[in-house]
This record gives C-alpha cells, sequence and structure tokens, in this order.
C-alpha cells in the first residue's frame, strides 16, 4: 500500500476523521495503543502495512492515523487513532467489517503484540483551536487530566473561558480537547497540543498567563486557574510523533 499523505492531510484527519457517508462529521472517535514484544518492532510495522493493504483491498472506508509514543511510561508503544465518527459508524462498522478484519489482524499482526489498549473518546470542538491549513503537524503533547467526579461541570467551564481567551488574543498554540468514553477509570479530559517541531514548545512571546490575565483580569485568571486545579487530582503528559507511513486512508470511492 502506498500512503501519499501531507502532514496537512493527516492533521485534518485527526481533528475530524472519515466516518463515510454521514452529513458531517461526528465527534466519536476510537483509539488502540500497543505494546510490541521486544525485539519486534519492524516485524510489528511491516505486519501493520500489510494489514492495511488488505484492509484496503476490502474497501474499509475507516482513516486510521498511527503515531508512537515518545515519552513517559509507555515510550516504545504504538496508537492507532479514528475518530470523527457518529454512533452509528459502529454498527455499520461491525456489520460488515469487524469480524474479518479481526481475523486478518489476527493472523497478520497479533503475534508480535504483547498487550494493547482499546477506549473511545468524544472530541470537544468548541474547546478546541485545531491548526490551519498552513501549519506542518509532525508530533502532539498530550495531557490526560484526571477528575475528581463533582468536579467535571467546574472544569469545563473552566477550559470554556480559557478558549475564549486563546482564541480571543490569536494565542499561536494549536490544541483540541477529548473526554474519555469508555476503556478506562474516568473522568478523563485529554488535551492535544499540536507542534511542527521540538522547538515548537517554546512558550509563546506572550506567556499562557499573561492571556487570561489581559482577557479577566488578576483574580479572575487566578480564580479559574484554581478550578482547574481544585478539579485534577491527577495528570499525566507525553509526547507522540506522527507516522504516515503506518497510517490507513481508505482507496478512493470508499
Amino acid at each position: 500500500m502506498k500512503l501519499r499523505l501531507t502532514m496537512l492531510s493527516m492533521v485534518c484527519l485527526l481533528i475530524v476523521g472519515i466516518a463515510g457517508a454521514q452529513e458531517g462529521p461526528g465527534t466519536v472517535g476510537r483509539i488502540y495503543t500497543f505494546k510490541v514484544k521486544a525485539g519486534m518492532e519492524q516485524q510489528f510495522e511491516d505486519a501493520v502495512k500489510e494489514h492495511f493493504q488488505w484492509r484496503q483491498q476490502q474497501g474499509d472506508p475507516w482513516t486510521w492515523m498511527a503515531f508512537t509514543i515518545e515519552t513517559g511510561e509507555k515510550s516504545g508503544q504504538y496508537g492507532f487513532v479514528s475518530s470523527g465518527h457518529h454512533w452509528s459508524d459502529f454498527d455499520a462498522y461491525d456489520a460488515e467489517f469487524r469480524e474479518v478484519v479481526t481475523a486478518n489482524f489476527r493472523q497478520t499482526v497479533w503475534d508480535y503484540v504483547e498487550s494493547y489498549e482499546n477506549v473511545i473518546t468524544e472530541s470537544l470542538p468548541d474547546f478546541s483551536k485545531p491548526p490551519g491549513d498552513d501549519f506542518d503537524f509532525r508530533m502532539a503533547q498530550i495531557f490526560h487530566y484526571n477528575l475528581k467526579y463533582d468536579q467535571v461541570r467546574n472544569f469545563t467551564n473552566a477550559i470554556a473561558k480559557i478558549n475564549k481567551a486563546l482564541v480571543k488574543a490569536e494565542w499561536p498554540a494549536h490544541y483540541s480537547w477529548s473526554t474519555l468514553v469508555n476503556g478506562g477509570p474516568g473522568p478523563v479530559y485529554t488535551l492535544v497540543v499540536y507542534h511542527d517541531s521540538w522547538a515548537s514548545m517554546q512558550e509563546p512571546d506572550t506567556s499562557f498567563p499573561a492571556v487570561l490575565e489581559h482577557t479577566y483580569g488578576r483574580l479572575d485568571a487566578d480564580a479559574i486557574m484554581s478550578t482547574i486545579s481544585d478539579a485534577v487530582w491527577n495528570v499525566e503528559s507525553w509526547m507522540a510523533r506522527l507516522r504516515p507511513d503506518l497510517s490507513y486512508v481508505p482507496a478512493a470511492g470508499y
């Protein structure tokens, strides 16, 4: 399979996905994370390419973006994201593809997998500031916010205010929010910050706290950050590198 994917096309797929014949993109996504058996990374990658080539021949309509994790406890693991779906897409996919896709995956890839995770998420576009057409996405800085059960509304109100301030200030960072729907302990909210290089992790000349203070004033800006702090009991973070060579886009016409 020859994938001719620009970084721009891949970031568009990550944000909105390709969900089949719907009037517009949905907000539901699926993420698989694989821990590969030691020393079998190349075999795993070759098998994934073979498996995706088979999927393309079958007319599999779901797009999958691949990435590798570069920092944290999951360093070296592989992730695959398919986003922009409606819940009905899952039923349609199960009816036509799930059984045969699972069988082929076990036949081609499974021998190289030590363990895996599978979660379903929902994107939050109203809180997000995704990249535009001129952004060359290569890496993503990912933050998992584990919330207290009684603080979800306070947390979402706070990130809504933060997003409003950053959009109004035309702050150069690009990011998206999602929340865990199924597959692990929650509530969990995930922030993905997109980067075109390591250097882009340098904070802009106008800092994030400065933007909040300019928009809301010192007291209200501090109150917003205190709300975040009070709502969160743990934060996890890692870097993920986009892997277009391991990603999958349906053949033309699907």
